[in-house]
């Protein structure tokens, strides 16, 4: 018995850990799990595809809640406009 198909199989799963663990950032799920936010993974995967920063989306949700606002989770990741990763650089108004 040869050990090539196992040790292929070890190499394909430890590829898999190292991608799932870039996609989700685990701990801001935590943070926003533990806060009441609710994120999904998938939420998290897709704002990673769309190189969304899932903290500059996740993080004042969070805050949001704490403060007791209601919070509407659709398309908040979608539309990045104004935000570093999106391409846009415009400044924020006060």
């Amino acid at each position: 018995m040869s050990l090539a198909p196992a040790a292929l199989i070890f190499v394909l799963i430890i590829i898999l850990f190292v991608l799932l663990v870039w996609l989700i950032p685990v701990r801001l799920w935590i943070a926003a799990w533990s806060s009441g936010a609710k994120v999904g993974f998938g939420e998290l995967i897709g704002m990673r595809l769309r190189r969304v920063s899932p903290s500059a989306v996740v993080n004042p949700r969070i805050a949001a809640v704490k403060a007791g606002r209601e919070v509407d989770q659709r398309g908040q990741g979608g539309h990045p406009v104004g935000l570093p990763a999106s391409g846009g650089n415009r400044p924020c108004r006060t």
